[in-house]
């Protein structure tokens, strides 16, 4: 019953954190492949998107529009490969001697800070539109400070505290239009 328990439990956790993801179509970008580490926030990925885009004006800047759009595509990718940084998880942590549910709870955790950490690097190597460049920067931070602060207490972070670390960049994500960005556990 463990065995299946912890089946189940995985399943869950895949189908939770591969449906933050989910909500609209797009290019496919392909799958992550990283993985998560222990309490090291291994899983960043970067992922900017350079094919055919064009620069606006002289900075070589985005435009809004191409901001957003690769952004969330950005932010699309490294969703794709959250159901595997779970798998990864269990399987460096089972020798740890948790219960299934509290290593399942963990894996799911860390997946979820492992994605922000790859979508935080894949945007900051997008050069955002001026007008949003603060935005786009605070936004950033945000995320960079709630990964920190989820690392620090993954052991014991329970589901819903992971989506709080995440409420105020979420609003921020939401206004910048990178719905693909926003945290939802």
């Amino acid at each position: 019953m463990d065995a299946r328990l912890r089946r189940t439990w995985v399943a869950a956790a895949a189908v939770a954190v591969l449906a933050a993801g989910c909500g609209g179509g797009g290019k496919d970008q392909g799958s992550s492949s990283s993985a998560v580490g222990s309490n090291s926030g291994t899983g960043s990925e970067s992922s900017s998107n350079s094919g055919g885009s064009s620069a606006s004006g002289n900075s070589g800047q985005l435009s809004k529009a191409e901001f957003t759009e690769q952004a969330n595509a950005a932010c699309a990718k490294q969703k794709q490969g959250a159901p595997a940084r779970v798998q990864v998880y269990m399987k460096a942590h089972k020798s740890d001697g948790l219960k299934a549910e509290k290593l399942g709870q963990r894996a799911f955790n860390a997946a979820v800070l492992g994605t922000a950490e790859g979508e935080v690097s894949a945007v900051r190597a997008l050069p955002p539109p001026q007008s949003e460049s603060a935005q786009v920067d605070a936004m950033l931070s945000g995320e960079e400070a709630a990964i920190r602060k989820g690392w620090k207490g993954l052991s014991q972070l329970q589901l819903d505290e992971v989506e709080a670390l995440f409420k105020a960049t979420n609003k921020q994500e939401r206004a910048l239009g990178l719905s693909k960005c926003v945290k939802r556990t």
